[in-house]
């Protein structure tokens, strides 16, 4: 996210570094940022359906650590004796089930309620 000058990155010997010298990723979250000032705009939908808009658009972000918990804790290499039993695999996969469900649900009640 922190961009560099060459010199700086030569001195410290950091020549292969993933840095964004364009500034692409700042000029990315200003655009985001920026983008809510389309919710003030007097034909815009209220402060409500923003919230259920935005929470609603969260549930994916849900059901993606529910599955990358499900990957982690059953990779002998990353926990090691540790590593998930069938039971806990099969609470894990109720809650995946019901974050599922809550994320079309969600997603849908969004999309009727910001479409009017």
């Amino acid at each position: 996210m922190q961009s560099f000058r060459a010199s700086r990155l030569a001195a410290r010997g950091d020549f292969d570094s993933a840095v964004d010298g364009t500034g692409k990723l700042y000029r990315g979250f200003v655009l985001v940022g920026l983008s809510a000032v389309v919710w003030s705009l007097p034909w815009a939908p209220g402060f409500t359906a923003l919230t259920v808009a935005l929470v609603s658009f969260q549930a994916p972000m849900l059901v993606l650590t529910v599955v990358a918990l499900l990957v982690i804790l059953n990779r002998s290499s990353m926990m090691g004796d540790r590593r998930n039993r069938w039971w806990e695999n099969a609470i894990l996969a109720v809650l995946l089930c019901f974050t599922l469900f809550a994320c079309y649900h969600g997603l849908a009640d969004a999309v009727a309620i910001v479409a009017g």
